[in-house]
């Protein structure tokens, strides 16, 4: 399962979270005016010690404070057994229901507003926080392809992305339009750090690959346009045309610096480098045609 629908599935439940804790609620009311007056007990076994009953069954329980005021309610409804909690202002600060989902915890602030909700369906556990606004702000879930962390800004557009997968750990990065704008990772063999444009399309890419650095920039159509890299301690600049053939090669050997320029076949048509021999320098110029000859050379 890809992390985009892990992050639709984990919408789906939160979606589905609020509609059970409304009709939660509603119960609730609808318990404290049934069972205000006292608890219906179905039925007891057991003997009794001293006048306690060593089990109660029964298909709502309500707790009250010195004030007679509800602080908690525990009852079975059609999707399952749930308990709520109340502050000394009515106001709901924790709920845990166990349904066919599975079981979810929620967590609400003085003003009544769901905060954190952590919930296990079958797709893997899940934490979720949010602001005072009740805009996910973060999730952290466990899925079939590891640990995920979700991070969001105030509209609820995905802004960071930490996840570790069997191939590595990853970080994305996001603008305000959720587009990707930043990856990077360490995969089993390289670390590679990736910047998008804004129609998501790769145009820097960093990595290194046997110790080698090697940085690939890229035109808007994806198209490698030049790479920098360091190969066996020598370092190399390719350049490439718009139909991603190389057309230029600026490189340091052990010999001195290099300048080659090929055609659109890639055939070397000018070479230009300093050699060093013998701890003399020597300028070289060297032009050629199409079939590799040699049309005129400095020196000779």
């Amino acid at each position: 399962m890809t992390t985009e629908e892990r992050l639709e599935m984990l919408e789906r439940e939160l979606a589905g979270a609020k509609r059970r804790n409304y009709w939660f609620f509603a119960v609730l009311g609808l318990a404290v005016g049934l069972f205000a007056l006292g608890w219906y007990f179905t039925g007891t076994t057991g003997k009794a010690a001293e006048g306690v009953a060593k089990e109660v069954r029964a298909n709502s329980f309500i707790l009250v404070d010195a004030n007679g005021k509800t602080r908690a309610s525990m009852l079975m409804s059609d999707s399952g057994p749930m308990l709520a909690l109340l502050d000394v202002n009515g106001k709901p600060r924790a709920a845990l229901v166990a349904d066919e989902r599975g079981p979810m915890l929620d967590l609400y602030d003085k003003n009544g507003k769901a905060r954190a909700r952590l919930l296990v369906p079958d797709s893997g556990p899940v934490l979720a926080l949010y602001d005072e606004n009740g805009n996910g702000r973060a999730a952290l879930l466990v899925g079939k392809d590891g640990p995920e962390l979700d991070l969001s800004d105030v509209n609820g557009k995905h802004q960071a992305r930490l996840n570790v997968l069997d191939s590595g750990p990853g970080l994305a990065l996001y603008d305000e339009k959720g587009k990707n704008r930043a990856a990077f990772s360490v995969g089993k063999d390289r670390p590679w750090l990736a910047l998008f444009d804004a129609n998501g399309k790769p145009r820097a890419v960093l990595n290194i690959t046997d110790d080698a650095p090697v940085l690939l920039l890229s035109d808007a159509n994806a198209k490698s346009s030049a790479i920098l890299g360091v190969a066996k301690g020598e370092p190399e600049l390719r350049l490439f045309d718009e139909n991603g053939k190389a057309g230029a090669l600026l490189k340091m050997s052990k010999l001195g610096p290099a300048l080659l320029l090929a055609d659109e076949n890639e055939k070397i048509r000018a070479t230009l480098g300093v050699l060093s021999i013998d701890n003399k320098s020597m300028p070289r110029l060297h032009l050629s045609d199409a079939n590799g000859k040699t049309i005129w050379s400095a020196p000779p």
